[in-house]
């Protein structure tokens, strides 16, 4: 299930019907159902969804007798007409799943066991992961597009790896966790992951497991059991009794994006960070200097620049009751 970038269409994928919904969400009652043209004696029906920025929808299909071995299909949302989709040097696999950026511009497709990478919409490109972290059932896609997560690690949009998750001795490490779903908050600088009766939360930059705990119920072993506000602060679960929805205090203070990331030494130049915990007070320094700030909302701050020597800075966010956030070279001075 997903909605298409302006919000005036929801896609609902039906495996055994072998279709995909087309409703508005204004007007559920005029929805219409539209068969995905799948022949061959290799069954199958759509898993996931992805509405794409050029107003069609990306169907990704799991088999039904056995496993999947054709291509996604396409659907135009003017036409309501349903096409293969062949992604050139790209064996798809069985039941892919499908996480697009908010616009719809960029897809990650994260195949079961196979290839893994980023599609672009506009140029009709796929770029492959360079390090396909392990953890088959994991894909996701930050809103803003500037980070993917790809099993049990992170992914910058050219396909080249930023680093794994760290899973601490003492709940486990690696092996202790067995997640089939996952989300990144809207701005990419954290990843919530449902296992079993927990969540963990991590930070996309260093890899680090910044929070844990107990849900009160098991989550599903479905195809997508979590879902995220814009500002990280609910977290939707579909689990064992239903639908859980944890309302956090406040989201974790992390960076996602810096842009632009490169500036003059000079100082003076006005940069937008993206991220999640910021305060109306949080305060910022660059290279060891404070730097004038802006609050934007919870997620963006614009920061004004200091001057520092050439080279990479690190960035320090503080907030104003003690919480920080330390990014290494967070900043190019040129």
């Amino acid at each position: 299930m997903c909605l298409a970038p302006d919000g005036s269409h929801l896609l609902v994928a039906n495996k055994l019907d072998v279709s995909v919904a087309v409703i508005d969400p204004d007007n559920p009652s005029s929805a219409q159902v539209i068969s995905v043209p799948i022949t061959g004696s290799n069954t199958g029906g759509p898993v996931f969804v992805a509405a794409t920025s050029n107003g069609n929808v990306l169907i990704s299909i799991g088999g039904i007798s056995g496993p999947w071995t054709g291509s996604l299909f396409e659907l135009n949302l003017t036409s309501l007409k349903v096409q293969s989709l062949t992604i050139p040097g790209v064996f798809t696999g069985d039941g892919p799943k499908l996480s697009p950026t908010a616009d719809g511009s960029t897809i990650l497709v994260r195949g079961y066991g196979g290839p893994v990478g980023i599609w672009s919409v506009p140029s009709a490109q796929f770029v492959p992961v360079v390090d396909n972290f392990a953890g088959a059932g994991l894909g996701a896609a930050a809103g803003d597009g500037n980070i993917f997560a790809a099993g049990m690690g992170f992914i910058a949009p050219d396909g080249s790896s930023i680093v794994g998750m760290g899973i601490p001795d003492e709940i486990g490490g690696f092996q202790s966790i067995s997640p089939n779903d996952a989300a990144l908050n809207e701005s990419g600088s954290l990843e919530f992951v449902p296992a079993g009766n927990k969540l963990f939360i991590f930070d996309t930059h260093h890899g680090n497991l910044l929070q844990s705990m107990v849900l009160p119920n098991q989550v599903n072993v479905w195809t997508k059991v979590i879902a995220l506000d814009s500002t990280g602060e609910h977290v939707f679960l579909s689990d064992s009794q239903g639908l859980t929805v944890l309302t956090l205090t406040a989201a974790l203070l992390a960076i996602g994006s810096i842009t632009p990331s490169t500036v003059p030494a000079t100082g003076g130049t006005v940069v937008q960070i993206r991220g999640s915990g910021f305060q109306a007070s949080s305060a910022v320094a660059i290279g060891g200097n404070p730097a004038m700030v802006t609050f934007v909302d919870a997620n963006t701050l614009q920061v004004t620049t200091p001057a520092n020597p050439g080279g990479a800075a690190r960035m320090i966010i503080q907030n104003p009751g003690g919480e920080s956030y330390t990014l290494d070279a967070a900043v190019l001075y040129q």
